[in-house]
């Protein structure tokens, strides 16, 4: 006979685990296909001109088999960049960079520190230094502090800005490289095995979130072409340690589009190199775009 008390009770358990998981066991996502999406969300990039950014990284890596010396058996780092940009006129673009970096080897009594920032106003960059460590005494400072809390500015050339800005120019303005460059990009997909998993709210936009992994063979491809349009060229030695880097090399990542525009929001990515010339590698990156379009500071 069959308990209604306790056939209650699991069914109250139930409601919760649904309620609490946001449904998604009936949430099978929208009628296009995971790479449909996420295609149609990097092809989007390029008609953001403006908003701000954020990227984290925290990176270990550890010394299992170098012959040399190279000063540590494990080195760890992580920190963040920030800030914003501005390309609606290609004439004055505006960009800020403001870097957190940290780091220490082995068991380093303190970690090392970086804090600096770069504005980049038309064709000027600006830089300050707000911190930065001695490097376990490798870094006289007295050379350094100087140059610490005051603003220096250098000129950027020209052919360096175009080359930065070539995405963001319209169709009529690219050089044949240019528009094949942006052709290639446009057809290129750098993922496989992507899977929907669910909905998720990222800077108050609700959002798809996909996984996925780094499609090894499409990205050495596409660094193939993109040598080939460019004039550099890749000699089979090229191609050889690529393909030996690729080979030591995992990465899997996670996606988050808004459902409105279908537009990326934020990315994170794992990477695992094992023994790449004696180093074991471990890396973990996230890059988000909390705002998108208008006016910045």
């Amino acid at each position: 006979m069959i308990n209604k008390k306790r056939l209650s009770v699991v069914a109250m358990m139930l409601s919760g685990i649904l309620l609490f998981s946001g449904c998604n066991l009936f949430d099978k996502g929208p009628e296009k296909s995971p790479e449909e999406i996420v295609k149609e969300a990097m092809l989007k990039s390029y008609d953001v001109k403006s908003g701000d950014y954020s990227i984290t990284f925290d990176a270990e890596l550890t010394n299992v088999a170098v012959a040399e010396d190279v000063g540590f058996k494990t080195l760890a780092f992580d920190g963040q960049v920030s800030g914003v940009y501005d390309v609606r006129d290609l004439a004055s673009p505006k960009m800020s960079v403001v870097m957190q970096l940290q780091g220490k080897r082995d068991e380093a009594e303190k970690d090392e520190k970086l804090n600096a920032e770069l504005r980049f106003l038309g064709d000027k960059a600006y830089m300050i230094l707000n911190e930065i460590t001695d490097l376990e005494g490798n870094l006289p400072m007295v050379f350094v502090e100087p140059f610490k809390n005051q603003w220096y500015s250098i000129p950027v050339p020209q052919d360096v800005i175009d080359t930065a800005l070539s995405g963001y120019k319209d169709e009529a303005s690219l050089s044949e490289e240019e528009k094949k460059l942006k052709e290639l990009y446009k057809n290129m997909m750098l993922f496989s095995d992507l899977k929907y998993e669910g909905s998720d709210e990222i800077y108050d936009a609700d959002s798809y979130k996909y996984s996925g992994k780094l499609d090894r063979e499409a990205l050495k491809q596409y660094l193939v072409e993109v040598s080939k349009v460019s004039g550099a060229g890749l000699t089979p030695a090229d191609t050889a340690d690529m393909d030996k880097f690729f080979e030591k090399m995992t990465l899997d990542v996670e996606l988050w589009i808004s459902k409105s525009d279908i537009m990326l929001r934020k990315m994170s990515a794992k990477a695992n190199i094992k023994d790449l010339e004696g180093m074991d590698i471990v890396l973990e990156v996230g890059y988000g775009l909390p705002t998108l379009g208008g006016d910045v500071k």
